[in-house]
Formats: C-alpha cells, sequence, structure tokens
C-alpha cells in the first residue's frame, strides 16, 4: 500500500465506494484556545498493489507540535475489505485540542509509506 497524498477535511462519508468530501485541503484553523476542540477528518489517498489483496494495513499517526516534540502517536487498522480497485482512500475522525498555537505535523506511515500534513493553529 503506497501513501500518494493526505489532507484535511471537515467531512466525509463513502458513497457508492467513493469519497464525498466537504470543506477539504484546509491549511489553518483558528480556536478560541486550548480547551476548544477542533473535529475533523485526516483523508489519505492511497494506491494498493496486487500484494495487498485481502491483506489489513497499520497506518501510524504521529502529531508533532510546533516544538517538535511529540505529543500523540496511534495506530488504527485500514482494513482490505474497505474499499474495491487500485486507488483507495481512507480516514480517521479526529476531535483534536491543541495546547498551543502553531504549526503542528501530523505523519502518516503505512508500511514504510509515509506523509506529513501541516496544519497552523491559531487561538482567537
Amino acid at each position: 500500500m503506497i501513501v500518494t497524498g493526505a489532507f484535511f477535511a471537515d467531512r466525509i462519508e463513502t458513497v457508492d465506494n467513493k469519497a464525498n468530501i466537504t470543506g477539504g485541503v484546509q491549511d489553518y484553523i483558528t480556536l478560541t484556545g486550548s480547551g476548544d476542540v477542533w473535529n475533523t477528518n485526516l483523508v489519505l489517498l492511497l494506491q494498493s498493489n496486487p500484494d495487498d489483496a485481502g491483506k489489513d494495513h497499520t497506518a501510524t499517526i504521529e502529531i508533532f507540535d510546533p516544538n517538535y516534540e511529540s505529543v500523540h502517536k496511534s495506530d488504527s487498522t485500514i482494513q482490505s475489505t474497505l474499499h474495491r480497485g487500485e486507488n483507495r482512500f481512507w480516514f480517521f475522525v479526529m476531535p483534536l485540542t491543541f495546547a498551543i498555537p502553531g504549526r503542528y505535523a501530523f505523519v502518516v506511515t503505512v508500511e514504510g509509506s509515509t506523509v506529513s500534513v501541516p496544519i497552523t493553529v491559531f487561538f482567537e
């Protein structure tokens, strides 16, 4: 499985085995402060290989704060039955809070294929 891209979206749903996306490709967000929750979806664009048939994959998501410190790391399973075809997508619902404003990097790795998605957080 190869990660070919990633972005944040306000809303995503699967309709007829396709991604139906609203409010995608976000670059920054504005929150009221450190207790405010940002409800977002991290969307991955994937390319499967013939070897991927019937095989689940692990996605590791690590978040780095503006000081380049890892503030979160977790694993999720991308199920082989999720979509058919060579071009695929996967999304992860993420309710997030941020301790400080600044640029955060979300680094996602799937089977050695890595992508980084930045988001800049502003506090009002």
